[in-house]
């Protein structure tokens, strides 16, 4: 352009001039910000992960709305109700205790989010940023907590935030997947972040003391002692939860082989476990005595026209 504007006999400095105004004026293509992009995988992810959506879109937003209300302090002071420095570092009060070699020394400091920058200029600096800070808020919820189970005499909780930093990286992970799929962005700058290492479960086996004390109050107290004591028992022999045994149906009892069939609702696929014959039968038992009944035949005996004659069918609950 400006070329063809000097062979007209423009002078030079006037040809710049309109080759600049006529950039300006040229409509410039909109740029892909993370606002943007967070709004479209969340609608992404309710079609291809509806099951992820209820724990990873609140993580996600964070990269939109920020953390305005949530001072870097995990002191109890800070954690239980506004921060106790309004006024940052230069108004410290006596009551907060901010670790001095924290990330942040100053309770002024808040995550702003990034929901301006554009898609293609987030590295893995901003992740590790807006993962730090979801990790804070995770242990201020736990600190919170504890104030409240302490007060109550209740054992208090341990985890650190690490969960949350865990899920945020997962959620980012896939978001700038699906943006780079969809050629948004060149790579992914959350797959190099890494994973915080996760906490020995704090968890431990009954003693059989324990366990001869728990069924002995299961099997001679509530409103239906006799289930109660099934089920006990079959989370001890099986080792899953109690909903495994409370959804079963008879078709999922295979007297020849021994085995109990469960549906995994993470996974949603079936399952087959062995089991001990006396438990199945006891299942079996259960499942004549408490499932379905049609009334008897009038040549049936006197028991049967009393109660019924069981109709269970490949859909009845074993429970």
């Amino acid at each position: 352009m400006r070329a063809a504007l000097l062979a007209q006999g423009l002078h030079p400095a006037a040809a710049d001039t309109a080759v600049e105004a006529a950039l300006a004026a040229a409509p410039q293509p909109a740029v892909y910000r993370m606002r943007q992009g967070v709004a479209d995988a969340v609608t992404e992810m309710r079609r291809d992960l509806p099951r992820g959506v209820k724990t990873w879109e609140p993580y996600l937003q964070l990269y939109v709305d920020g953390l305005p209300d949530t001072c870097p302090c995990p002191c109890p002071a800070c954690a239980t109700g506004p921060c106790a420095c309004p006024g940052g570092a230069a108004d410290h009060r006596e009551a907060c205790a901010m670790p001095d070699d924290d990330r942040y020394t100053d309770c002024a400091e808040r995550y702003p989010g990034i929901a301006d920058l554009p898609v293609a200029e987030v590295t893995i600096s901003e992740v590790n940023e807006a993962a730090w800070w979801a990790e804070r808020r995770g242990l201020k919820r736990t600190v919170t907590r504890n104030v409240k189970r302490e007060a109550k005499g209740r054992n208090l909780l341990h985890s650190d935030g690490r969960g949350a930093r865990e899920q945020f990286i997962q959620a980012s992970r896939w978001m700038f997947t699906w943006l780079a799929r969809t050629k948004k962005v060149d790579d992914n700058p959350a797959s190099d972040v890494k994973l915080p290492p996760r906490q020995e479960a704090a968890a431990r086996s009954l003693t059989p003391e324990e366990f001869v004390e728990v069924h002995g109050v299961a099997v001679s107290t509530g409103q239906d002692p006799v289930l109660d004591g099934l089920v006990l028992r079959h989370l001890l022999i099986q080792g899953v939860r109690r909903g495994g045994l409370l959804d079963s149906t008879c078709e999922g009892l295979d007297v020849a082989n021994c085995a109990i069939r469960y549906w995994d609702q993470k996974k949603r696929t079936w399952r087959w476990r062995p089991t001990t014959r006396t438990h199945l039968a006891d299942l079996v038992t259960h499942a004549i005595v408490r499932g379905p009944r049609v009334a008897a035949p009038a040549d049936a005996s006197q028991e049967e026209r009393r109660h019924g004659i069981p109709a269970l069918s490949a859909t009845s609950s074993v429970c």
